[in-house]
């Protein structure tokens, strides 16, 4: 067994443990009537009902808190989110049985408040909500982030000689990002409320193909800077610029899984749906 493959079964491990005894200590209070509420809450059946075979994304959509799990063991959940929980667990060498046991546990002992089942929210409402939150996010935070991460490679490249390629694949962010966020906002968004009054869009297949293949070259960036930064593990000679950037990183890569899984795992999905609508009427 190799030092990777014993860390993350060991992460998963004590997950289970600390989860199944949150539970334990909650089930008492967690009555039929609390179980309801949950069901009604997620509009699910307890523990929804998951299989091996059920997609990594579906998972998300269905209790969002499942993220961090798939996070702490570094599976893609966003657009990694057609993938089975079988075939992920199987890449990643854990035992799937452990993994779903984990993944129930979130969240079941006690009910969801103050989430939006974005699965039944209006449409409209879930663009909106991708809006005003990510894209105004990354609108924020993006321009900052290379200007800070050019000031780390300048100061610390010489000693740190990935920095380098941290600050190329940063500085190419924006113009790989920002141009796609309008693109949503001024022509597929749009389409998609089109859809949501009953009417057809010509080419509604390929707008929804263009992004999901945006979002796919995004997360190969994300991927290469995770690995660059050692998963964001700080230098010992790190300065607070140095560990601003690291933080910013981890922050980036955590809003755009949430924004991608939005988008790829139920926005897109919906609108399909909408599409075929429109086309039978």
């Amino acid at each position: 067994m190799n030092q990777k493959f014993g860390e993350v079964t060991i992460a998963v491990s004590l997950l289970v443990l600390l989860l199944i005894a949150v539970t334990v200590s909650t089930a008492q209070d967690a009555t039929t009537t609390n179980e309801q509420s949950q069901s009604e809450s997620d509009g699910t059946t307890h523990d929804h009902l998951w299989t091996k075979t059920t997609t990594i994304g579906q998972i998300v959509a269905d209790r969002p808190q499942t993220a961090r799990v798939f996070e702490l063991v570094e599976i893609d959940y966003c657009c990694g989110g057609q993938v089975s929980l079988e075939d992920a667990a199987l890449e990643k060498r854990i035992k799937v049985n452990r993994l779903l046991a984990a993944l129930s546990a979130v969240g079941s002992a006690t009910q969801e408040t103050g989430r939006r089942n974005w699965q039944k929210a209006n449409i409209g409402e879930l663009m909106d909500h991708i809006v005003a939150r990510h894209h105004t996010w990354l609108r924020r935070e993006l321009p900052p982030l290379v200007e800070t991460t050019k000031t780390v490679h300048r100061v610390h490249g010489r000693k740190h000689t990935e920095l380098k390629k941290i600050a190329d694949i940063v500085a190419k962010l924006p113009d790989a990002i920002l141009p796609h966020l309008a693109y949503e906002e001024q022509t597929v968004f749009p389409a998609i409320k089109t859809l949501a009054t009953g009417n057809p869009v010509k080419n509604i297949p390929r707008f929804l193909e263009e992004m999901r293949t945006d979002h796919d070259q995004i997360g190969e960036q994300l991927h290469e800077l995770r690995k660059l930064t050692g998963d964001f593990l700080i230098p010992e000679d790190a300065c607070a610029k140095y560990r601003e950037m690291l933080t910013g990183l981890e922050a980036l890569e955590r809003d755009l899984h949430i924004h991608v899984h939005l988008e790829n795992n139920i926005l897109l999905s919906r609108a399909l749906k909408l599409a075929e609508s429109a086309n039978d009427q």
